[in-house]
């Protein structure tokens, strides 16, 4: 199958699909190379089931933010070990110094670019357990462009819909 990979890059990108990209170019690229497409909406195109969801501006179809999800096999380096999809509380706890609620996500380690979703009502927090059980499984880890947080919010809306 080829293209895809399983790097994780803040700020940048994940499998070789790049934040800024033309989904269109993507897709194309996606399809020709027989990557199965789950869903497609007006900002969001799935690859796989629970693989890697990827959203974009409706207007400029250019990709703002890629999730990995919990059949994404790729990880990112921390301080202290790694972060991926499907980790816990405790796992988060264990591979990274530190966590804080930024823009809707759990940021580790200072790390702008890359984050874990947070569930809407738990949108902010002194510590991760202060609402989250340890054994809480983030099913999901976003890249996105730190500098562009006003993209990230409507992607969160559009993706809860």
């Amino acid at each position: 199958m080829g293209f895809l990979s399983d790097v994780i890059i803040p700020n940048e990108g994940v499998a070789n699909i790049c934040l800024g990209e033309n989904v269109n170019i993507v897709f194309n690229r996606l399809d020709k190379l027989g990557y199965e497409i789950s869903d497609i909406c007006d900002t969001c195109l799935k690859v796989k089931q629970s693989f890697i969801d990827i959203y974009f501006n409706p207007i400029s179809y250019e990709i703002s933010l890629i999730s990995c999800g919990i059949n994404f096999h790729g990880s990112y380096k921390t301080s202290k070990g790694y972060i991926k999809a499907g980790m816990t509380v405790a796992d988060i706890l264990q591979n990274t110094t530190e966590q804080v609620a930024w823009g809707g996500f759990v940021m580790v380690d200072r790390i702008h670019g890359i984050g874990f979703p947070l569930p809407e009502e738990f949108d902010d927090f002194s510590k991760l357990t202060d609402f989250l059980d340890y054994d809480f499984v983030f099913n999901e880890l976003s890249v996105y462009k730190a500098i562009n947080s006003n993209n990230l919010e409507g992607n969160k809306r559009s993706k809860r819909r």
